[in-house]
């Protein structure tokens, strides 16, 4: 329910010509359909999409359907982004799994904040 909710909302503040992509994309997809929703998501052309490594695990078909690599307007986005930050941040936990709350907070803010220069020098 908190996926559909989130998707109402997408449609209401976004409006047209949106997409939505995660892990269960080709089920989402189904539920949208077959929801209260999905008038409103034909409607506004909603496209519902699987990650790129979490469809290279599906059949032929749902690959072809949703694979954003057969998308137009996704470039080179993989749509793991919060997979690649959290996997990253998981490099930290040795360093703070005893830390006091403040030190603990310290780091992952300075974590975050060099993964951000990072990310910036490699557009450049």
């Amino acid at each position: 329910k908190y996926g559909l909710a989130a998707v109402n909302q997408l449609l209401n503040v976004c409006g047209q010509d949106q997409a939505v992509g995660h892990d269960v994309g080709c089920v989402s997809k189904k539920t949208i359909a077959t929801s209260s929703l999905g008038t409103k998501a034909r409607e506004k052309q909603l496209k519902v999409v699987v990650n790129a490594f979490h469809g290279f695990a599906h059949n032929h078909m749902c690959q072809l359907e949703s694979h954003p690599l057969y998308q137009l307007g996704f470039g080179n986005e993989d749509l793991e982004t919060c997979e690649h930050i959290f996997s990253s941040s998981n490099n930290t936990a040795l360093l703070i799994c005893h830390a006091l709350g403040f030190h603990w907070k310290q780091f992952l803010d300075l974590h975050f904040s060099q993964w951000d220069m990072d990310k910036y020098l490699e557009l450049s």
